[in-house]
């Protein structure tokens, strides 16, 4: 029972959806999450997509937390790509997916499949409802993806 907590957290880190109508909230939401993980970099996954080709790139750049702006677009090879990183036990970045929209509506548009729609429906939420606070935001952060 313990163990099966510990596997569902290191699962969290591993993929978190982060949407919200203020683009300037969601990215700074996402770089607290960033710090929070104590990954080294922070890099927009469509600026080194061309080099990720197979699951020991996610893990050769560990420490390292890759943006995916959802409305920029992922075609349909990198999706299955990302997937087949996140089912993976391997160890490697954080993938940190960032929208305007929730990802029902990014599915209905056409900016997603239906695969990665169903993953990150378990990973996502609005920050609209997170606390404006500094404070109780990272304590809220915290206890949804860095409890060990």
């Amino acid at each position: 029972e313990k163990s099966e907590g510990l596997h569902q957290n290191a699962e969290k880190q591993r993929c978190i959806f982060i949407f919200g109508q203020q683009a300037d909230r969601v990215q700074k939401i996402g770089l607290n999450i960033h710090e929070l993980s104590q990954n080294w970099s922070y890099l927009p996954f469509q600026d080194i997509e061309k080099s990720m080709n197979e699951l020991a790139d996610f893990v050769d750049m560990s420490n390292a937390t890759l943006v995916v702006d959802l409305e920029k677009g992922l075609n349909a090879e990198k999706q299955k790509l990302v997937l087949d990183y996140i089912d993976s036990e391997t160890q490697g970045v954080l993938m940190l997916f960032v929208s305007s929209k929730p990802s029902f509506q990014l599915l209905e548009a056409g900016l997603i499949g239906e695969q990665l729609h169903e993953r990150l429906q378990k990973c996502e939420f609005s920050v609209d409802r997170l606390p404006i606070d500094r404070t109780a935001l990272k304590d809220v952060l915290e206890m949804l993806y860095f409890q060990s």
